[in-house]
């Protein structure tokens, strides 16, 4: 299943992009500034998007799916939840 999002809102133009890489179902995104979070099935994945690549996988970050990811300010971690009923913190 691929994440696509989008950029290039001046001048009403609407351009999408495919930031490919999970194997199951993406469930939620956080962006700040130029990364992105996801989480999915198959763990959470950051992704640079000055250039367009993940730059971190954590696969299984929890037993299950993960449901939800939120980057913090200043890029210094990361937190998520799961199906395994706990939350997270990545640094």
């Amino acid at each position: 299943v691929n994440n696509s999002w989008s950029r290039g809102w001046s001048r009403g133009e609407y351009r999408e992009t495919t930031l490919a890489g999970h194997d199951g179902r993406v469930t939620n995104i956080d962006f700040k500034h130029y990364l992105l979070a996801s989480a999915g099935y198959d763990g959470m994945r950051i992704w640079n998007l000055d250039s367009m690549r993940c730059s971190e996988v954590i696969p299984n970050a929890h037993v299950g799916p993960v449901h939800n990811v939120r980057l913090f300010d200043g890029f210094s971690a990361v937190a998520s939840s799961g199906a395994d009923r706990t939350v997270r913190i990545w640094d």
